[in-house]
């Protein structure tokens, strides 16, 4: 298991430890269309404490969003499995 990182807190939020978020997001591959839902530490570049890369916060053309955030990756998987019935972990960040 990881050790848990302080996260630095942003403006009027406390800082937590070890922030996980999942990001939501409508998936389009040739005539295929799917709901996927990916697990990010929050200092993932990704995930950038839940505002995602985009400048709208992470929402890609009105198709995804983020949720979070979660003190245990457990939650955060837990949320992703109700949304779409399994949790992706990012690539990236490798959540868990």
């Amino acid at each position: 298991m990881k050790k848990p990182k302080q996260m630095p807190a942003a403006a009027g939020v406390p800082a937590l430890t070890a922030a996980y978020y999942v990001y939501e997001y409508v998936r389009r591959e040739d005539k295929r269309v799917w709901l996927q839902a990916v697990v990010h530490q929050a200092d993932c570049r990704w995930c950038q404490n839940g505002q995602g890369r985009q400048s709208n916060a992470g929402m890609r053309d009105g198709l995804g969003r983020w949720h979070g955030p979660f003190a245990a990756v457990q939650d955060a998987q837990a949320t992703a499995v109700t949304i779409t019935g399994e949790a992706l972990a990012c690539k990236r960040c490798q959540p868990y």
